[in-house]
């Protein structure tokens, strides 16, 4: 089957150079490990990998942006398909896959993406959202993807201490424990506190990587400061790093439920859609 001129617009891909297959899923998760492959059960990578091989009758691995924690949920995950991967229009894989998907799961879209094209190592921004509920009984639909934000915090005080996260920062104290990254400096290009409405309080994160649990730490740390457990001058002594910056000066990882990685970012996407 050769590629049509959707797929392949211009012929930019030469005949020996397929495009690659990228997919956007979107996923619940408290059913799910984390995005990658891991020794647990049910991970995303794996329920995809096995609804595509049933699908197109071939092994291929789902390769995904990055990890998630355990719990942790996807609007906007982004992944690529390595192998042999047949040349099928791409809403084929879209609606050919999903029906062979659990209902939690889903591919959002599939995408022709130049030769090359790799889904965690080009990624250029991720975008999580932690969302609060601050106010009295949630609904069933609201405690799925939403943590408990007591009426201690003061939502203002919140937004003037996520601001101090922005920037390129050490965040070793922000890292799970367990792990030794070689370098533990990152930078946030946004940490914005959004009032959605009189019950319902997000964070959102912008930036191009992050470590083990740090998104989850921060939205900790920052409630805890909010709460005056964590006062200005301990918050900025914790983003220099140094022996002061150890991960048990910083505040706890909150609930995982309330965790969205809404969307990943590439240089392609600004060059119009396919």
């Amino acid at each position: 089957m050769s590629q049509t001129a959707a797929e392949d617009p211009g012929g930019q891909y030469g005949d020996d150079a397929p495009p690659v297959v990228r997919l956007t899923i979107a996923h619940l998760g408290p059913a799910y490990a984390c995005c990658q492959r891991q020794p647990h059960p049910s991970p995303v990578q794996q329920t995809v990998e096995e609804a595509v091989k049933t699908f197109c009758g071939r092994s291929l691995r789902v390769v995904g942006a990055g990890r998630t924690d355990a719990g942790v949920h996807a609007d906007g995950q982004e992944a690529h398909l390595q192998g042999a991967v047949p040349p099928l229009p791409p809403m084929a894989w879209v609606h050919g896959v999903n029906r062979l998907l659990p209902s939690d799961v889903r591919i959002l879209r599939a995408r022709s993406m130049p030769c090359g094209f790799d889904a965690r190592r080009d990624a250029r921004c991720k975008r999580y959202r932690y969302r609060w509920w601050t106010g009295g009984v949630m609904t069933p639909h609201e405690a799925l993807v939403r943590a408990r934000l007591g009426p201690d915090v003061a939502v203002e005080h919140l937004a003037h201490l996520a601001a101090c996260f922005v920037g390129e920062h050490d965040f070793a104290a922000f890292a799970k424990t367990g792990g030794a990254p070689a370098r533990t400096r990152r930078t946030l290009r946004r940490c914005e506190i959004v009032r959605v409405d009189e019950q319902r309080v997000d964070r959102v994160v912008e930036g191009r990587g992050f470590l083990r649990g740090m998104v989850r730490a921060i939205a900790g740390t920052l409630e805890d400061a909010a709460r005056g457990r964590i006062d200005e001058a301990r918050l900025s002594a914790l983003l220099e790093g140094g022996a002061r910056a150890s991960r048990s000066q910083a505040g706890p990882n909150v609930p995982a439920l309330g965790l969205t990685l809404e969307r990943v970012e590439y240089d392609e996407d600004d060059e119009g859609e396919d």
